[in-house]
């Protein structure tokens, strides 16, 4: 060796990522800003599956509602709140519990041509607590009692009760609950159809939060029937 010219140390090579050893070319080396635009385009996959499964998701559960809606003889399009001074609002587990079972009391006297069977969807407030938008059958005169002009009412009710559309109260929801209105439907496949509008990802975000499900059904709905053809 020549004292004056020693051996020059290799030069120091690029950032390596994934455990790459920069010494072994069979490896590809990243650089930072490669490895970067990686986890981006795996972060924008990601999301885009994720999205993908959303929608399918309420897809099916659009087509569910619709089917359950088409396929029961419900009469009345309802409106539920909760009174914040009798509920938690923002409790959607404890209001499906107590609601089921509020049915099921009203439910153990009657016939199971007479009970109350119902489909219901949640909606949140902007402030965060709970509403319900659904149809019911089952309930009877008995059940309800039809609002009047001369009641303190949302100008709403007045606009609709005033054109010949009577609106419904459910005195024993109101007084377990808060308020509550329905009207009778008219068209079975335009209610299934308006009712599915609710299912959005915005509800499907609030409903998983709270651990719930997209919709609460009764028991032994009727769905479609499942017809299979035979060749001969």
């Amino acid at each position: 060796r020549n004292p004056k010219h020693p051996k020059k140390p290799p030069k120091k090579p690029p950032t390596a990522f994934y455990g790459c050893n920069p010494y072994k070319p069979s490896f590809k080396l990243k650089t930072l800003k490669q490895a970067l635009r990686d986890c981006d385009r795996a972060k924008k996959a990601e999301k885009a599956l994720k999205n993908a499964r959303l929608d399918n998701n309420i897809s099916r559960t659009r087509a569910r509602i619709f089917e359950l809606a088409s396929c029961n003889e419900f009469k009345y399009f309802c409106t539920f709140t909760q009174d914040e001074k009798k509920r938690d609002r923002f409790d959607l587990a404890e209001f499906r519990k107590d609601f089921a079972q509020l049915v099921r009391n009203i439910n153990r006297g009657r016939s199971d041509s007479e009970k109350i069977k119902y489909l219901l969807i949640p909606e949140k407030h902007k402030k965060g607590g709970w509403h319900m938008h659904g149809l019911l059958k089952g309930l009877t005169d008995k059940d309800l009692r039809a609002f009047e002009l001369s009641e303190n009412i949302p100008k709403r009710i007045k606009d609709t009760i005033m054109i010949g559309t009577p609106v419904y109260d459910w005195t024993r929801y109101r007084r377990a609950f808060g308020y509550f209105t329905c009207t009778e439907i008219d068209s079975g496949e335009a209610v299934a159809r308006y009712i599915t509008k609710y299912i959005s990802k915005d509800l499907q975000s609030g409903v998983i939060e709270a651990g719930q499900h997209l919709f609460f059904a009764s028991q032994g709905l009727k769905s479609r029937d499942v017809i299979t053809s035979l060749s001969s």
